[in-house]
């Protein structure tokens, strides 16, 4: 896709559709560097934010209004690491 040849709600509506894509791929969320990789520069971030198609998780993470997953399943995810590592830890303990 041309994407200089785009308005700039073609624009905003591509940007949106590739942040969704990601958030879908991702089972809920996306990391705000992988957003930037995609050529979407912070500034769209913080004005989707603040127009509510997207919603910080927390700090870095970002979700879409157009996702239907359920918070326990994002909650989980952002955790999996974590208690991954403390049980490993208390297997050597």
């Amino acid at each position: 896709m041309e994407l200089t040849n785009l308005s700039r709600e073609e624009k905003k509506a591509y940007d949106l559709e590739q942040i969704d894509a990601l958030v879908q791929k991702n089972q809920g969320m996306a990391k705000t560097a992988d957003i930037l990789a995609m050529g979407i520069d912070y500034r769209r971030i913080l004005q989707f934010l603040k127009e509510g198609y997207l919603k910080r998780v927390k700090s870095g993470y970002y979700t879409t209004k157009y996702f239907d997953g359920s918070e326990e399943s994002m909650v989980a995810r952002m955790f999996s690491g974590f208690l991954s590592m403390m049980r490993s830890h208390s297997a050597l303990a």
